[in-house]
């Protein structure tokens, strides 16, 4: 099995364990994502941006972070979409990542709901400002009555209509989906990180389904739904004191619950977390998940009726059975390896762990290696 031995810490700036224990409370209010408002290629780069504010708050020591957020702030308030190629410069390893997200964002030009960009002229005309937005103004789709003909019809209702429905998902989406993303968290199971049991293996289908669902009852791409459960998972787990541990650094913790080990087996890097009190908080952080994602489905089966019979095939959700759980991972799949290639420097270095490429910087830098998800 692959065993995890310390949660976070780049021993080489030699951080204490109380002051990592603070850090969390230094991750900043999450923004609203206005996807109503945005192409794809913007909401992709607004929850990547948000993504690397949490790295960067919780890790400032590690620089990439907070070049990374910053290239991405300024690209979304210059506009992503205006001609011509963005201009980087030399950019370390890390920043490519990075770099490469932004260039195929400014291609994802379709509007990110796949309906129509709310309440702007031209997506060319500059960038998507300040995210923290007011209600879109659907009032101004409605025709001027003081001039209006019949024989003009009413083509302006479907976009007032629209709008005003647009309204209530995006609440109920920013309201809900980031603190219900761990009740779906086996859609982060690869084979290559951890060993799923048959258990697991069984809820994995159901939870790619899940967002499935989420995917065809917002109109918004899977891969963007993916991403923003991504950040969910992450600040759900900064808000329980334990840092911005990516879905996969969870599931390594649920599969190491019997082998809690507060040393460290990787040279270089000092392990300052207890995986004892990372169990408990994700833990906290499944249960409160429980609860946000019966408000999301309800949410969307009432702002959208017609997609309502889309979640009537997902028996259980909303109960712990259908959600992730420790018991998931006591036995391992019959004729698996155990999943014992990436313990420590050893084995054949396929676990999140024991890859050298994933610890760049320390456990931190996990956030720049999964970025890009």
């Amino acid at each position: 099995m692959t065993r995890i031995s310390y949660i976070h810490g780049p021993g080489k700036y030699g951080i204490p364990a109380d002051e990592f224990a603070d850090r969390a409370k230094e991750i900043p209010q999450k923004n609203f994502i206005d996807y109503a408002r945005m192409t794809k290629g913007e909401m992709r780069l607004a929850l990547l941006h948000e993504q690397l504010a949490m790295l960067a708050a919780y890790y400032p020591e590690q620089k990439e972070f907070r070049k990374g957020r910053d290239m991405l702030k300024d690209a979304l308030n210059k506009g992503i979409h205006k001609v011509g190629a963005f201009r980087f410069g030399v950019l370390g390893k890390e920043l490519q990542k990075v770099a490469r997200q932004m260039t195929k964002a400014r291609k994802e030009t379709r509007p990110a709901n796949n309906k129509m960009v709310f309440g702007r002229s031209s997506i060319q005309g500059g960038g998507i400002g300040d995210l923290l937005v007011p209600q879109l103004d659907c009032e101004s789709l409605m025709p001027d009555f003081s001039n209006w003909e019949p024989s003009q019809g009413g083509n302006w209702m479907d976009p007032y209509y629209d709008c005003l429905a647009e309204n209530e998902m995006r609440m109920v989406l920013n309201n809900h989906l980031e603190k219900s993303s761990a009740h779906m968290l086996y859609e982060f199971v690869e084979t290559s990180s951890v060993s799923p049991t048959a258990t697991v293996s069984a809820k994995k289908v159901f939870h790619k389904t899940a967002v499935s669902k989420m995917n065809q009852s917002t109109n918004i791409d899977r891969d963007l739904i993916r991403l923003w459960m991504r950040n969910g998972v992450m600040r759900e787990n900064s808000d329980q004191g334990i840092g911005p541990l990516h879905p996969e650094e969870s599931l390594l913790i649920m599969q190491n619950e019997g082998y809690a080990h507060d040393v460290n087996d990787l040279p270089g890097v000092n392990g300052v977390g207890s995986v004892v009190a990372a169990i408990v908080a994700i833990i906290q952080v499944i249960a409160i998940a429980i609860s946000a994602i019966v408000s999301l489905i309800n949410g969307i089966k009432a702002n959208n009726p017609a997609t309502a019979a889309a979640f009537n095939d997902l028996i259980g959700v909303g109960s712990s059975a259908f959600g992730p759980n420790g018991i998931d991972w006591d036995a391992p799949v019959p004729g698996s390896n155990g999943g014992n290639g990436g313990e420590g420097n050893g084995g054949n270095g396929t676990g999140i762990i024991g890859t050298e490429e994933a610890i760049l910087l320390g456990a931190g830098a996990l956030g720049l290696y999964y970025l890009m998800d």
